[in-house]
C-alpha cells in the first residue's frame, strides 16, 4: 500500500497551507529549540509532537483533509520522540556501563536514522500536501494513531 493517498482535486489553499503547516510544524520545534539552546539538542525529537499538537488544539474550523494532515503528523511526531527516547536510552546505558559500549554507537546511529528519516517523511509529506493528496507517514505507533484520531475529533 502505497503512503501517499489521492483526495479530492478541489482542496482550498487555505486548507493547504495548514496541512503543509501540520507537516513542517514538528521540524520547527526541533529548530527553534536548538536555535533557543545555541547547539543541536537531543531531547528536541521528544518535544517535536508541540508543533502538531498546537495546530490540532488551535485550528478550529478544518476539513477532512487538513485534520487527516495534523493527525498523521502528530501520531509521526510522538511515533519519532518514542523511538528517540528509547535510542537515548540505549546511548545512556552504553555511555554508563562501560561492556555495553556497542549500545553507545548504535543509539547514536539510530538517532541519525531517525533524524534523515523524518526530513525525508516531511519533505514527502509537504509535497504531497501541496498537491492536495493526504499522506500516512510509515512507521507509526498504532497507539500513537489512534490516540491522535481521538484528539483531532
Amino acid at each position: 500500500m502505497s503512503p501517499v493517498h489521492a483526495q479530492t482535486t478541489d482542496v482550498a489553499a487555505s486548507e493547504i497551507r495548514w496541512a503543509i503547516a501540520a507537516h513542517l510544524s514538528p521540524l520547527w520545534v526541533i529548530g527553534s529549540t536548538s536555535m533557543f539552546e545555541r547547539r543541536l539538542v537531543a531531547w528536541a525529537g521528544v518535544a517535536a509532537f508541540l508543533g502538531p499538537l498546537v495546530l490540532a488544539l488551535c485550528v478550529t474550523a478544518r476539513s477532512d483533509f487538513v485534520e487527516r494532515a495534523i493527525r498523521n503528523a502528530l501520531a509521526f511526531a510522538l511515533s519519532v520522540g518514542t523511538y528517540s527516547l528509547v535510542a537515548c536510552a540505549a546511548v545512556a546505558a552504553g555511555y554508563v556501563w562501560r561492556p555495553a559500549a556497542v549500545l553507545l554507537e548504535l543509539g547514536l546511529l539510530a538517532l541519525v536514522i531517525l533524524a534523515l528519516n523524518w526530513l525525508v517523511f516531511a519533505a514527502l509529506a509537504t509535497r504531497a500536501a501541496w498537491r492536495g493528496e493526504g499522506f500516512d507517514y510509515p512507521g507509526c505507533l498504532v497507539t500513537w494513531r489512534r490516540a491522535a484520531a481521538r484528539l483531532s475529533r
